[in-house]
Order: C-alpha cells, then structure tokens, then sequence
C-alpha cells in the first residue's frame, strides 16, 4: 500500500488523533512495530484501531469523490 507511511498517512494519523481527543477519547498508543501496520493495527487499543480504520475508509471515499 503505498498510501501507507507516506506523509499523507501520517498527516491522516494525526487528524484522526485530534479529533478523537476532542471527542474524549484517550487511548491513542500507536503500534510501535510498523509491520502490524501492514496488517492494518495502528494503534495498541482495539477500539481506537477500528475507528481509525472507519476513519481511513472515509478519507479515502472523500478523496475518491472529490477527484472523480
């Protein structure tokens, strides 16, 4: 996947983290080891993972649309 651990990723990454924080959400400890992210787990928490994949799907549906 070349989207992954490109700058954009990381910008996404960093966008998704603020604004779980604003919403209350705390645990946002990363995947230290990158290969899980290949594997599609970001972050140590499983709830925080799955959001960010929701996330990550909708950036990408909103990127896809506003290209077409």
């Amino acid at each position: 996947m070349v989207f992954l651990l490109s700058k954009e990723f990381y910008d996404a990454m960093e966008q998704f983290e603020r604004d779980y924080r604003e919403h209350g959400f705390t645990r946002i400890d990363r995947e230290k080891d990158k290969e899980y992210w290949k594997r599609g787990i970001y972050y140590q928490h499983g709830d925080t993972n799955l959001a960010f994949v929701w996330y990550l799907k909708g950036y990408q549906t909103s990127k896809n649309i506003h290209q077409s």
